[in-house]
């Protein structure tokens, strides 16, 4: 991931590391990898948050796939140029709560 990111090219990761089956907490707890790899790169963090997989994609019943659309929102990204692994923390604060603030909106207009 790290050589991706030195050729300029974006790499995808999921900090929970797996779906979370409830729907209380919104998000698991967030696992360093990424963040780490943003900061030792000095790469910005862009945040996607998916807001309606557990209608479309239940994490009980994964072979169940249900059609229509999946809405997502992307977050200003975060730059972490300057930033060292004690920064990792919280740069990991700062996009769990960039991806609950667009969860809880999402809940309230639908």
């Amino acid at each position: 991931m790290r050589k991706s990111l030195d050729e300029g090219i974006s790499v995808f990761l999921c900090p929970e590391g797996t779906r979370n089956k409830h729907e209380e907490p919104p998000l698991l707890d967030f696992r360093d990898g990424a963040f780490r790899l943003a900061v030792a790169t000095q790469t910005p963090i862009a945040a996607l948050t998916v807001l309606n997989t557990g209608r479309k994609l239940s994490p009980l019943r994964p072979i169940a796939l249900a059609p229509g659309t999946l809405h997502a929102v992307w977050s200003e990204p975060i730059e972490t140029k300057g930033m060292t692994l004690d920064d990792v923390p919280a740069l990991k604060e700062k996009v769990r709560t960039q991806m609950e603030a667009h969860l809880r909106a999402y809940r309230r207009e639908n």
